[in-house]
């Protein structure tokens, strides 16, 4: 930066820089030289490390959203991942305490959570908000539908209501 801009103070002098080249982690130094109108020089040092800003996810994806009802807890739905527009990221996932799923941290798999069935009769599809947290703690929610598929299930509870049947 040079400026024969004789107004400007110790505080004003501003640099913009572009790094959009460089390598993410890169460590950086930047030497600034400052001349004085008078012809004096002030020196100054940065060291800095190549970073992107954080920005949050962006969307969350599933790899099924199909349960057969009556599935057994912990049975798989799918697998879970997100889109952020940083690119060395991790994430966690999170879904609402009364939903029927629950999350597997080590597999980011969508689970049938204990205690839970799903019943076709009941509802054929079961919605659920799935939250990811990116590793500034940046967050993203999306609404999922899980389908649930039907089962042939045995008649229970079969009354006859007569003893005899008249044929044909």
């Amino acid at each position: 930066y040079h400026s024969e801009d004789t107004s400007l103070n110790d505080n004003d002098a501003e640099v913009s820089i572009s790094v959009a080249n460089l390598q993410l982690g890169l460590p950086i130094t930047i030497k600034a030289v400052l001349e004085t109108t008078s012809d004096q020089f002030a020196y100054a040092t940065f060291n800095a490390i190549v970073s992107e800003p954080e920005l949050a996810p962006t969307n969350i994806l599933l790899t099924s959203s199909v349960v057969t009802e009556n599935d057994p807890e912990g049975k798989i739905i799918g697998t879970l991942s997100s889109t952020d527009p940083n690119t060395i990221e991790s994430f966690e996932y999170s879904v609402g305490a009364s939903d029927p799923v629950k999350v597997n941290a080590g597999s980011n798999s969508l689970l049938v959570k204990s205690g839970t069935s799903f019943d076709y009769e009941t509802a054929t599809v079961v919605t659920v908000e799935i939250t990811t947290t990116d590793s500034a703690g940046l967050t993203f929610s999306k609404t999922f539908d899980i389908t649930v598929n039907d089962v042939n299930e045995p008649p229970v509870n079969l009354q006859v209501s007569a003893s005899t049947l008249d044929e044909n």
